[in-house]
């Protein structure tokens, strides 16, 4: 049985799953300058697409996503959508494992197969999740400071690294005004607002759940403003057209820091930082996928099925796309409006419309 996590580990994962990738691109950028204020704007629908899922938990306190889907839908119905999600979080799982090998092979290990990278990486994602959630979430717990120390430390060395850092490139603010900003950004409540739905599977964990909604409002509102602060970060420092157009605007960013003739190029570090990152969010996906597929097929101890999904992952990764600029366009686009958009939205929607009439019907039926 998973032993609980506290309230603080669960608002550091929260916060950890969609950074650990967001940060890597500038989002929102058919919004271009005015692409910080749509993460911003963009912040408070995140915050409600999560009470969504906190209503269903709500409902369902000792079921995950994959197990209340089909005691919404029925049994044949309920249970194609729980192995649908199951599949979604390996997907994602993959799709992040690609993001970093990429970065890792594009930007420091030219030379070396991806493949190679991709499986030193997902063999330690594979031995992270047998350890269990609980492992996870403290690794969490100490890594998210350190992001938070990583995020001020890079302003305050880009802001005193001379001729790089222009806080008038933010400038027209809301041109076209700010419905034309939130018509453009739309995407951001898919990616990263939508991506904690994969604590559906994971509510029933925290040790306090009556501090769930308090914490997850918090954890999407530090999220917003610190990828809203990377943003601007980006805009300073490269511009709109360079930022839009580089694969890593945040490499490119903090390539720019000169400080004293000794403080630059400091790529290894920032790789081996954004790969920890990467590290834990894999790892809480596939984590939520072998749990869902273990409750489809009741099997108590399913650690074991770490490596085959790690293996499964590391293929899929490869097949997704046939180069990095392919696989950005299709996360960012294909992905976002056929894929992201019915599962973290339009599904959970419906099954809390149908969750708020069944448990009405049985409160009635109840009274009477």
């Amino acid at each position: 049985m998973e032993r609980k996590i506290s309230g603080y580990q669960l608002f550091t994962t929260l916060f950890i799953l969609p950074y650990g990738s967001a940060v890597l691109f500038f989002l929102a950028a058919d919004t271009k300058q005015d692409a910080w204020i749509a993460i911003l704007i963009y912040t408070l629908p995140g915050i409600l697409l999560q009470y969504v899922y906190i209503a269903l938990f709500k409902y369902y306190p000792k079921d995950t996503i994959v197990t209340y889907m089909p005691k919404i839908f029925g049994k044949y119905l309920g249970t194609l959508i729980s192995i649908i999600y199951t599949l979604y979080f390996l997907y994602l799982s993959a799709r992040v494992l690609r993001d970093f090998t990429g970065l890792i092979s594009i930007s420091s290990m030219p030379q070396t197969p991806r493949v190679f990278i991709g499986s030193l990486l997902i063999l330690t994602v594979a031995y992270g999740v047998m350890t269990g959630f609980e492992t996870i979430s403290r690794a969490a717990e100490i890594l998210f400071p350190l992001m938070m120390l990583g995020l001020v430390g890079a302003y305050i060395l880009l802001l005193i690294t001379q001729g790089v850092f222009f806080f008038d490139r933010l400038e027209p603010i809301a041109e076209k005004g700010f419905l034309n900003v939130i018509q453009k950004g739309w995407k951001l409540i898919t990616f990263p607002f939508g991506e904690p739905i994969v604590f559906s599977m994971l509510y029933s964990t925290v040790n306090e759940p009556y501090k769930i909604r308090k914490l997850v409002t918090w954890s999407i509102i530090t999220e917003g403003v610190a990828l809203s602060a990377i943003t601007i970060m980006f805009i300073a420092g490269l511009g709109v057209t360079f930022a839009s157009s580089t694969n890593f605007p945040l490499l490119e960013t903090l390539r720019l820091i000169q400080v004293g003739g000794f403080l630059d190029r400091l790529d290894i570090i920032i790789v081996v930082t954004l790969v920890v990152g990467g590290f834990m969010k894999i790892s809480i996906l596939m984590y939520a996928s072998i749990l869902g597929t273990s409750q489809l097929l009741k099997i108590n101890n399913f650690r074991f099925l770490a490596f085959p999904f790690a293996a499964i992952a590391l293929i899929l990764s490869e097949v997704i796309a046939r180069n990095y600029p392919q696989h950005i366009k299709l996360g960012l686009d294909f992905t976002v409006k056929y894929i992201h958009l019915p599962i973290q939205i339009i599904i959970p929607l419906l099954a809390l419309a149908l969750a708020y009439f069944k448990n009405k019907n049985k409160n009635s039926q109840v009274t009477n």
